[in-house]
């Protein structure tokens, strides 16, 4: 069998699936460098386990080793892609096509199953987080270091009330102090690895369960992690969305290319 002779156009369509398949080839080993950062970080799993507590605690690996997984599957499809169009595989190609197409096909179905359950996720922070400040924070290490530091990442306070909420909770009856050092504005907010240091400690204290969940202090954050967060999720979600949909387009554009470049190989071939 002789060596396939593409045309101009064909040539076109190789390079640009080459380069398009180069970007793919990245965002996989983004996608796989980001589970791995879920299973490694602690910062990361500890507010995940806030967010979901211990009876889903194992949606987070699962959701961890899900971002493993499709990155791989991602990165080798880029493998796949940029070798077979530059070697003018069809074999190579047809495979690239079929895993693209999965991963394409999983992503419309994880879009659709986020949209459904947004309002069950909502609700689940919710309780969670509620939970967490009521009856878990300061006995369970893990939730306790997750609470300390989403108060500190996203400068807010208690669940959805602000500082209020921590009067009833089991934590304050033990406690001499109104909120945690986690809820004051801290000399070194950002500094997770070190112990909160409050800029005014005993002003942050005495303010704790008064100042208004609407209002805004220079000693103590106001407002409540629920509404922080799903500011955080709401900003966030256009570029998230955008992402996605940029992506699925090149995903698309790929596949379209290598099936009609695997079709020019196969003639080529055959004419040879």
């Amino acid at each position: 069998m002789g060596e396939a002779s593409l045309n101009c156009s064909s040539k076109l369509a190789k390079y640009i699936l080459f380069l398009f398949n180069l970007i793919f080839w990245v965002v996989g080993a983004v996608v796989l460098g980001t589970g791995i950062w879920v299973l490694a970080d602690p910062h990361a799993t500890q507010i995940l386990h806030i967010a979901t507590l211990d009876a889903n605690q194992g949606l987070i690996h699962a959701a961890a080793i899900t971002l493993i997984v499709v990155g791989a599957i991602i990165f080798l499809a880029g493998f796949l892609g940029c070798c077979g169009a530059i070697k003018e595989s069809a074999c190579m190609l047809l495979m690239y096509a079929c895993i693209v197409g999965f991963v394409l096909l999983l992503q419309v179905v994880a879009g659709i199953m986020a949209a459904v359950c947004r309002d069950q996720i909502k609700a689940q922070l919710e309780t969670s987080l509620n939970t967490t400040v009521q009856s878990r924070y300061g006995g369970d290490t893990e939730s306790t270091e997750g609470m300390d530091i989403m108060q500190r990442m996203f400068e807010c306070c208690g669940a959805s009330d602000g500082p209020v909420e921590w009067k009833t909770s089991n934590w304050r009856k033990t406690s001499n102090h109104t909120v945690p050092d986690s809820c004051c504005v801290l000399q070194n907010q950002f500094k997770f690895n070190e112990k909160p240091i409050p800029v005014d400690a005993t002003m942050c204290y005495k303010l704790g369960g008064e100042v208004p969940t609407n209002g805004t202090n220079e000693y103590i954050f106001t407002k409540g992690c629920q509404p922080k967060m799903n500011d955080w999720i709401h900003d966030n979600a256009g570029i998230v969305i955008g992402i996605s949909l940029g992506l699925a387009a090149v995903q698309l554009v790929g596949v379209i290319l290598a099936c009609c470049l695997r079709n020019r190989i196969k003639n080529s071939y055959e004419y040879v």
